[in-house]
């Protein structure tokens, strides 16, 4: 949403280049983090397993450089000319749809799942 926010405000011109750089990193960074400390807990918790956040945090990374690697391919085969900055924004805004769809996905997900407390061991009479 902050980046939403912050196309909308970069269009009307309500905030300088430095400042939509800042709020577009920060709009991309803050869901990144919260997957990594949230999301991939909650799923090594469902999961029963004994493990560590170190694969599935690789596994992102490598799919977040790929992006990177895939966004400066386009830059160069895409007659972007003089106009990176409508590139960019179009670029965001993919982002953005994709970050809202993911998240009420993965709302739905762990929501429909229900938290069933080991029932307490039952007493035998003696």
């Amino acid at each position: 949403l902050l980046m939403a926010v912050t196309i909308v405000a970069q269009r009307a011109g309500a905030v300088s280049p430095f400042m939509f750089m800042v709020l577009m990193g920060l709009g991309l960074y803050i869901p990144y983090v919260a997957v990594h400390t949230t999301v991939f807990e909650r799923l090594l918790s469902m999961a029963h397993e004994r493990a560590n956040l170190g694969f599935l945090m690789q596994v992102a990374d490598s799919f977040g450089y790929l992006g990177y690697v895939a966004v400066m391919f386009a830059a160069n085969f895409v007659q972007v000319g003089e106009n990176f900055l409508q590139f960019f924004i179009s670029l965001c805004v993919i982002s953005t749809v994709l970050s809202v769809v993911s998240l009420f996905f993965g709302w739905r997900y762990f929501a429909a799942r229900e938290f069933h407390p080991l029932a307490p061991a039952e007493e035998t009479i003696q």
